[in-house]
């Protein structure tokens, strides 16, 4: 079996599409060279993929695309072998650990939460990565391909996915998309060179990929300087914005004309973490009554999603809404404010929005935020500085829009998938 490209797809990412699927991820570039391409789809391990997996099957073949199921590569005897040498593995650590203290940071003893969280690790996270990693290197086995595409970046699986990739039978460039949004202050993306290295020791250093395709410079310039080169890093665009152009779905007048009749002013927020504890904290103590708020959960959120709503309304004691028969565009431009936590929508926002509406995020002493002021977007702490931000007491400045765009856009023109084929074309990838 022989097929050049291979894009590795997690199945809350294939979203209805005109009158089909896609990948969200892929942008354009999924329709070019559909012969000659496969998706490999990671579904959620649970029951209620089981319940629902024919409804799956028929929204993926809906796609038009040859496509494999990633959990089917999984064997029986990798999960046994697998928690059998992890348990081992972790019994050796836990004596290793009673020899000294490895978690000191800056003289600074760590130990009480970095070592509880090493030690969950090994209650199931290790063992998925493993065994996904060899069911990848499995299918690997089986279709030649010469491209790998994939969004994992330094998340959860990457460096499984890379190191079972590379060490398939077959010669395979790695090909990784920057999906989410660069800041210093997400631990994902808290590299250091001495990670990694140009040898293929995968013992002393950390897997990667060949070829790192970014959103934009500022990421770009990061990883520059922890690979420490520019070769094989590319700004191409945002793939995933490319079907914005194309996928709206303008709604009935109606609908739109109601929230505008509203005499209160729309504050809109969108979420991709955990991150609601904090705005929830913040908010309940500040006076929403001349507001109307609209809460825009992430897909990936899907099975927590009515969780979040209640909580919005038991805690600020408000009815809200989720606009679901808008898309996030047009709540956007509906909205007076947005508030945004480290999800992409922040950046979709600076676009999209009109030009009265004031963008923001909130903290708390709940949850440590994920994102700092290096995007440019103000963050506020406080009761008074969130009702003086709302009532027009306090000005903070926005972000400037054209640095948004060339950090983390690179240019926001809707042809990141015509630079990707250039560089294939070219033979850079």
């Amino acid at each position: 079996k022989k097929t050049t490209n291979c894009f590795l797809s997690f199945e809350r990412n294939i979203a209805p599409y005109k009158k089909i699927h896609v990948e969200r991820q892929y942008g354009s570039f999924q329709f070019q060279n559909k012969k000659d391409s496969r998706f490999l789809i990671y579904l959620i391990p649970n029951l209620k993929t089981l319940l629902n997996l024919k409804k799956k099957n028929r929204n993926f073949s809906s796609m038009n695309f040859s496509f494999s199921i990633l959990n089917r590569y999984v064997s029986i005897f990798d999960i046994f072998s697998i928690y059998l040498f992890t348990l081992f593995s972790y019994l050796k650590l836990k004596i290793f650990f009673n020899k000294d203290n490895y978690f000191f940071i800056e003289n600074v003893n760590c130990s009480q939460i970095l070592k509880n969280l090493l030690e969950s690790s090994f209650s199931g996270k290790i063992q998925d990565e493993l065994i996904y990693g060899l069911a990848l290197r499995r299918f690997l086995n089986d279709y030649k391909c010469s491209r790998f595409f994939n969004y994992c970046e330094f998340f959860n699986f990457s460096k499984s996915f890379y190191y079972f990739a590379k060490t398939s039978r077959n010669k395979i460039k790695i090909i990784t998309i920057n999906h989410f949004p660069y800041d210093k202050n997400n631990l994902f993306f808290s590299l250091h060179k001495r990670d990694f290295s140009h040898k293929k020791d995968f013992l002393k250093y950390s897997p990667k990929p060949d070829i790192f395709l970014t959103q934009g410079e500022l990421y770009k310039k990061y990883l520059t300087k922890i690979f420490c080169s520019k070769k094989n890093i590319y700004a191409i665009g945002s793939l995933k914005s490319e079907l914005n152009q194309f996928s709206v779905k303008k709604e009935k007048p109606k609908k739109i004309i109601n929230y505008k009749k509203l005499k209160k002013k729309i504050i809109s927020i969108f979420l991709s973490s955990n991150s609601h504890i904090n705005i929830i904290d913040q908010l309940r103590f500040v006076d929403l009554t001349n507001f109307y708020l609209i809460i825009r959960p992430h897909p990936f959120l899907k099975d927590i999603k009515q969780k979040i709503i209640n909580e919005f309304t038991v805690k600020l004691n408000l009815n809200v809404d989720t606009a679901e028969n808008l898309t996030s565009k047009d709540v956007m431009r509906l909205s007076h404010f947005i508030i945004c936590d480290d999800s992409s929508s922040i950046i979709d926002a600076i676009l999209f929005k009109k030009k009265i509406t004031k963008i923001f995020r909130i903290i708390s002493n709940i949850e440590p935020p994920n994102f700092s002021e290096e995007q440019g977007i103000p963050i506020l702490g406080s009761k008074k500085e969130i009702e003086n931000f709302l009532n027009k007491k306090k000005y903070i400045k926005q972000t400037n829009k054209k640095k948004i765009i060339k950090d983390f856009f690179f240019k926001n023109d809707y042809k990141a998938s015509d630079r990707l084929t250039k560089l294939i074309m070219k033979g850079k990838i």
